[in-house]
């Protein structure tokens, strides 16, 4: 499979994020389906997955490596995102539920937020 040079990009978002609008259970149960919930004010996904990430490193439970998100809810696909110097690899899986997003990383991190997307204009 050949992949564009779009493909291989590191999106970064150019201008101050806004604060994530961000509800989390604290602290996180292993057992529950959800750790919280999330409020992006708009469908660019460069800029909300960079203000989401931003607030969930702030909490400290680690480094947020991997994003899945269904693409259908989004406006762009970027495939990475350079959010405070690190990269983030982004996953656009059709079969997941629409209003879920699911984040990973270092030391086990895997959070599970529910996501009320803004109406389409």
């Amino acid at each position: 499979m050949v992949r564009s040079a779009q493909d291989r990009m590191t999106w970064v978002c150019t201008s101050e994020p806004p604060t994530a609008r961000l509800r989390l259970a604290d602290p996180p149960s292993s057992r529950a389906m959800l750790d919280g919930g999330w409020w992006p004010t708009s469908r660019d996904s460069v800029v909300e997955l960079s203000s989401l990430i931003t607030a969930l490193a702030a909490r400290g439970d680690g480094v947020i490596e991997r994003v899945m998100l269904p693409p259908a809810a989004w406006d762009s696909h970027p495939t990475r995102i350079g959010v405070g110097g690190t990269v983030v690899r982004v996953g656009w899986f059709a079969t997941l539920d629409a209003e879920r997003v699911i984040l990973t990383g270092t030391r086990n991190l895997r959070i599970d937020l529910a996501v009320t997307a803004p109406v389409r204009a």
